[in-house]
């Protein structure tokens, strides 16, 4: 009897292994396709959320293109300023036409210049002026700026110092090998004995008799103005040898040329 029963319980022993296996593999079947499910729903998921994410990264790509902001340009205006990049302003000069080698100061047109072709009223102001010269100082009024032989008004070519009259109605004037011209003042020191040049009577010499011992071409000129016309010449001559002349208190100016040294009588 303990044989059979135990023969008949094993039975039911292997019996029962064999449904609880089945029910073990069921159950390990149901629990990996719940898995496989959750990983293959948790996937799709990620990658849906990527592929929004990829979707709004451009949409905010275009929206930042489309809505950045672009740099105006910089208005001009009538202050000839020019703004910086701290914005803050910076004033240009205006641009002028330059005629000599200096332009016209701020003040207005110059009244001391040197060599150059100038702008009478605009770079220059008319006036009387002097210069100490050099060797070979040349100098012309000029009725235009065309630098035609037409324009020229007068000139004049002269050794040592020289003084001109540059009237309003002139348009040029040219300097060349002249130094600095400066206003003739209204006096100065008379000079008692003088050499080659122009000079001022009552300014830089005395009215009165002077005497050179003269050279082989001497030559001298009484003036009633600065202009260097002919009309201004009052008397001339050139000699050779001594020379003695009375300069006049209607005399203006006095020019002479190889003349040696004058003096006071």
């Amino acid at each position: 009897m303990k044989f059979v029963w135990f023969k008949e319980h094993k039975k039911l022993s292997i019996a029962g292994a064999v449904f609880l296996f089945i029910v073990f593999a069921q159950s390990l079947g149901s629990h990996q396709a719940n898995v496989k499910a959750n990983v293959t729903s948790k996937s799709t998921s990620t990658i849906g959320t990527a592929t929004t994410s990829t979707s709004n990264t451009s949409v905010s790509t275009d929206r930042s293109s489309t809505s950045s902001p672009v740099a105006s340009p910089v208005a001009q205006d009538s202050s000839n300023s020019r703004k910086t990049s701290s914005g803050s302003s910076t004033t240009i000069a205006p641009a002028k036409s330059v005629v000599a080698s200096t332009t016209t100061t701020d003040s207005g047109p110059r009244t001391s210049f040197g060599d150059g072709n100038w702008v009478v009223g605009q770079q220059i102001a008319p006036g009387t002026y002097q210069t100490q010269g050099g060797s070979d100082c040349y100098w012309q009024r000029e009725s235009s700026l065309s630098g035609s032989f037409s324009s020229v008004i007068s000139n004049d070519t002269v050794s040592g110092p020289d003084i001109v009259t540059i009237l309003p109605s002139d348009v040029g004037f040219e300097s060349q090998g002249c130094g600095t011209w400066h206003p003739l003042p209204a006096s100065g020191t008379k000079l008692s004995s003088f050499g080659d040049g122009v000079y001022a009577v009552g300014v830089n010499i005395s009215p009165g008799t002077y005497s050179t011992s003269g050279g082989s071409n001497c030559y001298w000129e009484m003036d009633s103005d600065f202009l260097g016309s002919t009309s201004s010449i009052i008397s001339n001559n050139t000699v050779s040898g001594p020379v003695t002349l009375t300069i006049g208190s209607n005399v203006v100016g006095f020019k002479t040329q190889g003349c040696g040294t004058w003096s006071l009588s």
